[in-house]
């Protein structure tokens, strides 16, 4: 389960890659707003997964604490 969080939350990153170097732009769209779409995407998948990453880590700390 944790594999396809982490999953998820890449393909954010991934797309905004795309959107920021222009290989994932609909017709007739401007390409300023799509690059600044791009460094959206990609700040909020790296957010996520690095709230994710540690909310784990919190949650194995208390769950050694409980059982120690």
């Amino acid at each position: 389960l944790q594999i396809v969080n982490y999953l998820t939350r890449g393909v954010i990153v991934i797309i905004g890659l795309l959107l920021l170097f222009g290989w994932l732009i609909p017709p007739r769209a401007d390409a300023g707003l799509m690059r600044t779409f791009g460094i959206i995407f990609i700040l909020f998948g790296l957010y996520r997964i690095v709230s994710y990453y540690s909310a784990q880590k919190r949650l194995q700390r208390e769950n050694e604490r409980e059982e120690g």
